[in-house]
């Protein structure tokens, strides 16, 4: 892969470091930050939009025989064991 460099005045560097800071401030900060139940639910749903439906689809119903269907699926509503649907993800079936 070729090293690209580009050339820039002192002062476009100065604000792309600016950039940079503020970048990496605000993802410190909302690690710390507590999310209300309806910022999780409207966080979860960008995830699952970008790593989630093109398998299991819109409606959660998957595909028989290829993804198993998460709507009803009692692993993703259990609430004794929150993490087993994420060992799945992880790891795969058991």
């Amino acid at each position: 892969m070729p090293i690209v460099v580009k050339a820039v005045s002192m002062e476009d560097y100065e604000a792309w470091i600016d950039d940079r800071k503020a970048l990496k401030l605000a993802a410190l900060e909302s690690q710390n930050k507590t999310l209300t139940m309806d910022e999780s639910m409207a966080e979860g749903e960008k995830v699952y939009k970008k790593q989630c439906l093109m398998c299991h689809q819109a409606n959660g119903e998957g595909v028989p025989g290829a993804f198993p269907a998460l709507a009803g699926s009692e692993i993703a509503l259990k609430k004794e064991n929150t993490l087993e649907h994420l060992y799945r993800i992880i790891y795969g079936k058991n």
